[in-house]
């Protein structure tokens, strides 16, 4: 997940620094298995996150438990911290027999609204590129208005003057 903070369901905020869950400020009680497994869907949101990617997440590959039952149980304990309907989701949708894809905008806090569109995503992009994830990221081109006032740069150093910086 790239941003520390994300906001989602109009009420729902998500910080991964402070391993809260709180819904309108008030943190929400969640273990640390349905918390990871709500990290890693958010982190993919939109994709599908299969039971043995979470399983590779959680515990590992080399796993000797009831897994199948644990991931149900968190999915579950997520669920009624969220208030989603399963028969009706608003943020996890199950794919029965895969895994389970987060379905709910998000809104990652302290990125402005312009850049909200330019996260890497698992597997998208072309620009070969990696990310702190692994994963190749997608080309995106911002352009920030930078105050150059006294700067180097800045015909005649003239005050409130301006310039355009290309960030990729």
């Amino acid at each position: 997940m790239p941003a520390d903070v994300v906001r989602f369901g109009g009420d729902l905020e998500l910080d991964r620094i402070a391993y809260d869950l709180r819904r309108s400020g008030r943190a929400l009680k969640l273990e640390r298995i349905p918390m990871e497994i709500l990290f890693l869907l958010i982190e993919r949101r939109g994709q599908l996150v299969t039971r043995e990617d979470i399983i590779g997440k959680i515990w590992g590959k080399d796993v000797f438990l009831d897994t199948d039952n644990s991931i149900n149980s968190a999915v579950r304990k997520i669920r009624q911290a969220l208030k989603d309907d399963p028969e009706n989701p608003a943020f996890i949708q199950t794919v029965t027999g895969k895994g389970y894809r987060f379905i709910a905008p998000v809104t990652e806090a302290g990125i402005p609204d312009a850049l909200q569109g330019c996260r890497c995503q698992p597997g998208a992009g072309s620009s070969g590129r990696r990310t702190r994830f692994g994963h190749a990221a997608p080309p995106c081109t911002v352009l920030l208005e930078v105050e150059m006032d006294g700067r180097p740069g800045c015909p005649r150093r003239t005050p409130g003057c301006r310039r355009l910086a290309s960030v990729s």
